[in-house]
């Protein structure tokens, strides 16, 4: 959030990671219009649904993709 607020963007992984808590994790999902863009995939709705396999680990994301926490940090 803190990368939103300053830069006006988010990396896609860094998307995916968020979607898929909010999602996930804190249930917020109510904006069909929303669903049909951006959140569909990590929703899991649409043609293509998939509920429990579309679930991300912020903790597994970062020892994959950020080994060295320069992001984090």
């Amino acid at each position: 959030m803190r990368q939103m607020q300053a830069l006006g963007w988010m990396h896609n992984r860094l998307r995916m990671i968020s979607a898929s808590f909010l999602v996930k994790d804190l249930l917020i999902d109510g904006d069909l219009a929303a669903n049909n863009g951006g959140w569909q995939w990590t929703a899991s709705t649409g043609v293509e649904p998939v509920p429990n396999f579309r679930i991300f680990n912020p903790t597994t994301q970062g020892e994959r993709f950020d080994k060295q926490s320069e992001f984090i940090r």
